[in-house]
């Protein structure tokens, strides 16, 4: 029985557009390097097949220009232009000293100072952004405010700008976009079938094959396919790895944002602290009470004492008092 060499499955038709036409071009380059004779195809074959995967190159620049086209660049230019103009305009006016003037430009940069920088952001973000401004200009407050200062045509003129910008965005996308994707399925199948069709060809080939040599030619071609083929799969493994991640930092942060924050814990009340006599280990002497005094009333005014664990001994009374006698007492 004759030896059978298999060529891995790819996987490509999960392949993102781009790493899909990698996989191609890669492949091509190996397998055309083989005389097409030894594996049973024809010159044509693979002429066919360098066609079809310029054509895939095509739709992938295309796809490319659509999503960056020069005319989306032009009139979101033509925003930043009038962006640009009306706030200037309005903090001028700011700072006139025509009375009037400078009120109607203090009110209108209060609007205009919570979209500073609007000219910079993303062209996604600047859309919705430059919606809210145009909101927030349009009270009957602001429109005066706008004819005092005789910007109002600048406002006018950035709103068309601004619908221009998303209608045309739209419409290149729905139609380019869609084009191109219908474009890229049908040749990025073609170009499948034609490298699985490929495949067969070269694992028939190296059982067919009589001729050491050229058997060993084709299996070190398979070994370059697999390899080629283990490379790529890793890659689309590690590009989903980052989508997956992302998609997964997304949802936290949504969560986060929409998680109520925790209620703040009241702290106990710290318990009043009444100092305490420590004992000494000294005795003290007790003070007499003042003159006048019986030893009941004073000893609640007299502070607790506590044990010194030695015995107290009673004071005898002064002896310079002596016992009157009885010729004293008469």
């Amino acid at each position: 029985m004759r030896p059978v060499k298999t060529i891995d499955e790819p996987g490509n038709s999960r392949f993102p557009l781009d790493l899909h036409l990698d996989y191609q071009q890669r492949l091509y380059g190996v397998i055309a390097e083989m005389e097409p004779r030894k594996i049973g195809l024809e010159e044509a074959d693979f002429l066919q097949w360098l066609t079809d995967i310029k054509t895939e190159e095509d739709v992938v620049r295309e796809t490319r220009a659509a999503k960056e086209s020069e005319a989306l660049r032009d009139k979101d230019a033509e925003r930043n232009e009038c962006l640009t103009g009306l706030f200037q305009e309005i903090r001028q006016a700011a700072r006139s000293p025509i009375v009037a003037r400078r009120e109607s430009g203090l009110l209108l940069k209060t609007i205009i100072d919570a979209y500073k920088g609007l000219q910079h952001q993303r062209r996604s973000g600047k859309t919705a952004h430059i919606d809210s401004l145009l909101r927030d200009l349009s009270t009957a407050e602001a429109a005066e405010a706008l004819k005092q200062l005789e910007v109002d045509t600048i406002v006018s003129l950035l709103r068309e700008r601004n619908e221009e910008f998303k209608s045309l965005r739209e419409v290149r996308s729905t139609v380019a976009a869609g084009a191109n994707r219908l474009a890229g399925q049908a040749i990025r199948k073609v170009n499948d079938q034609t490298l699985n069709t490929i495949f067969r060809y070269i694992e028939a080939a190296y059982i067919a094959s009589d001729n050491d040599p050229d058997r060993q030619v084709i299996s070190r071609l398979i070994d370059q396919i697999n390899q080629r083929t283990h490379e790529s799969k890793v890659s689309f493994k590690r590009i989903e790895g980052i989508r997956k991640k992302r998609l997964q930092m997304k949802d936290s942060a949504e969560a986060t944002d929409t998680k109520a924050p925790p209620k703040r814990k009241r702290s106990a009340a710290a318990p009043s602290v009444v100092p305490s006599l420590e004992p000494t280990g000294e005795a003290e002497t007790p003070q007499a009470p003042p003159m006048g005094t019986t030893e009941a009333a004073a000893s609640p005014a007299s502070p607790a004492m506590e044990s010194t664990g030695e015995a107290e001994t009673p004071q005898a009374p002064p002896s310079d008092t002596a016992t009157p006698t009885a010729d004293e007492r008469s």
